[in-house]
């Protein structure tokens, strides 16, 4: 690129109104030459899809396929999550067969994790026709099992539960433990929300004994997590703190801050439990700092409603209820009809210690009607026990 052209490229003003009188041809070339002074990974992945999209004879798929591999990953790596998701859709028309999969549920994935559920689940359910088609059933097991958490966000649990199943039968005809016992304690999460907690027990211990055989760590913990909440049901607070502690080591261990962020809240809520609320705000606060800076909205929200139970239980009530508003808020966009049961349910009691009982009444009640919709039988009947209370 001469050094006429490379200014013009280079100043707004000029580069636009030069950029406006160009053949497309020329623009091609131009972003093509561009993308050899790019020092962002991002910017020059850009630019050789602005060349093959411009003119064809400009495109260079295998270097803009690397490109944008490097791209993506600088995208994850600084938490741009928008463009990491249109970064993966961009990967997923320059590959094929089982990396395009890979690619469509990573985009899948990364949606889910903001506010684009919907998004997310186009693009699981793209990555598994894509994988059925293949006929691969690691494919398809990585698949389903992705599409069938984001199903749980949307409270569609039967039509999660089969697909934890096939990525379960799937992955272990594929001979993929790693994946088996991921699926296995998502697998729990449904028994979990049923309140059946000897099948999600069975579940998550079985998960743990091939994530230990095989080292996979970074899964263990998550695995750990799931459990805990399961005991802190059951009363055994003690064993959850113990697995929580060990659950947020592993995750620091891998670099996981969304994960780390999710089990901070966890203690937040132990802590409160065995009143020492001021340990259990420092939890809080740094896990609604840490999932905010990942972009996990959803977790975010589960994060904000411990902070704001931290403020109930010190009688900063204003607090509180602005805290579980703005919790409430972002699942109602996002569409995550556990959490918006859980907020309500939140506010419910939150008014009803104020006094405010039609307000209370009228929270409590569309929190027992979202439960009992997901088949969650032990929320729904504390619900129904706080509207008795409320006078509903």
């Amino acid at each position: 690129m001469d050094a006429e052209r490379n200014y013009l490229f280079r100043h707004a003003v000029l580069r636009d109104a030069a950029y406006g009188m160009m053949l497309p041809s020329q623009r091609a070339a131009l972003h093509a030459d561009a993308a050899d002074l790019c020092g962002s990974p991002i910017e020059r992945a850009d630019h050789l899809r602005a060349a093959r999209r411009l003119d064809e004879a400009h495109a260079d798929p295998e270097r803009e396929r690397e490109a944008t591999i490097a791209a993506v990953k600088a995208a994850e790596q600084t938490f741009a999550n928008r463009k990491a998701e249109e970064l993966y859709l961009r990967l997923a028309e320059l590959e094929s067969g089982e990396q395009q999969v890979r690619a469509l549920r990573r985009a899948g994935v990364i949606a889910g994790q903001g506010s684009r559920l919907h998004d997310g689940e186009r693009h699981l359910q793209r990555a598994l026709q894509g994988a059925r088609q293949l006929g691969n059933d690691r494919a398809i097991g990585a698949a389903a099992g992705n599409l069938a958490s984001l199903k749980m966000y949307l409270g569609e649990v039967e039509r999660a539960e089969a697909l934890y199943r096939e990525a379960i039968d799937r992955l272990r005809n594929a001979g993929d433990e790693t994946g088996e016992a991921l699926e296995l304690a998502n697998l729990a999460t449904v028994h979990i929300l049923k309140g059946e907690t000897e099948p999600a027990l069975e579940l998550l211990e079985w998960a743990l004994e091939i994530q230990r055989r095989v080292g996979d760590g970074k899964n263990q913990a998550v695995t750990l997590g799931n459990m805990a909440m399961l005991l802190q049901r059951l009363q055994r607070h003690d064993e959850s703190e113990r697995l929580l502690h060990e659950a947020l080591a592993l995750h620091r261990k891998s670099g996981n801050l969304r994960q780390e962020g999710a089990v901070l809240g966890q203690l937040a809520a132990l802590l409160l439990r065995r009143s020492a609320p001021a340990e259990a705000e420092r939890f809080a606060r740094k896990a609604v700092q840490l999932l905010r800076n990942a972009g996990d909205r959803r977790r975010e929200a589960d994060a904000m409603a411990e902070l704001a139970r931290v403020f109930e239980a010190g009688d900063r009530l204003e607090e509180s209820v602005a805290q579980h508003e703005d919790a409430l808020q972002i699942q109602l966009e996002l569409g995550h009809t556990h959490g918006m049961a859980r907020q309500y349910g939140n506010l419910g009691l939150l008014y009803l210690r104020q006094g405010e009982r039609e307000r209370a009444i009228h929270f409590l009640t569309r929190s027992r009607r979202l439960y009992s919709d997901l088949g969650d039988k032990i929320s729904a009947e504390k619900a129904e026990a706080a509207l008795r209370e409320a006078g509903g």
